[in-house]
C-alpha cells in the first residue's frame, strides 16, 4: 500500500483537511507543481526594479509554505506575515512587468500563487 503522502502531493491528512476547510486545496495543488520549477539561473543575486529578486522570491516563499502549513490555528497568516505577502507581491509586480521569456514565466507563477494567498487571508473571517 503506497504511502498516504505520496499518494498525496505531499501532504498529510491533517495538511489536507486544513486546506480543505480554508479553501486552499488548488493552491496548495499548485504551489506544489511550482516547487518542481526551476529559480532563474540568471537572475540569482540580481537586482530588478531595486529588488534582489533572490531575496523576494524567498519572501514570499516563506508565506506561501506557513500559510499551507496545517499549524496555523485560526488564521492563514499573521498580520506581519500577511504585510510582508502585501508588500512582495507590489515589487514582483513590478519585476513581472520588466522580464522576458522562461524567467517571466517563473515569476507569473510565483505572482498567483502569492496574489491568492494574500486574497484568502484578506478575505478570511476571524
Amino acid at each position: 500500500m503506497p504511502c498516504f503522502k505520496s499518494a498525496n502531493n505531499g501532504w498529510t491528512p491533517y495538511d489536507n483537511r486544513y486546506h480543505k476547510s480554508n479553501h486552499l486545496s488548488s493552491i496548495a495543488n499548485r504551489w506544489k507543481e511550482f516547487q518542481q520549477m526551476k529559480f532563474p539561473r540568471s537572475l540569482g543575486g540580481k537586482d530588478i526594479a531595486g529588488v534582489c529578486v533572490s531575496y523576494l522570491d524567498s519572501n514570499i516563499a516563506g508565506c506561501i509554505s506557513s500559510a499551507l502549513s496545517a499549524h496555523n490555528t485560526n488564521r492563514i497568516l499573521n498580520n506581519e506575515n500577511t504585510s510582508t505577502l502585501r508588500k512582495s507581491v507590489i515589487a514582483l509586480e513590478e519585476i513581472v512587468a520588466v522580464i522576458q521569456g522562461g524567467e517571466k514565466s517563473y515569476f507569473e507563477e510565483l505572482l498567483w500563487l502569492a496574489k491568492s494567498i494574500l486574497n484568502k487571508c484578506e478575505n478570511q473571517k476571524v
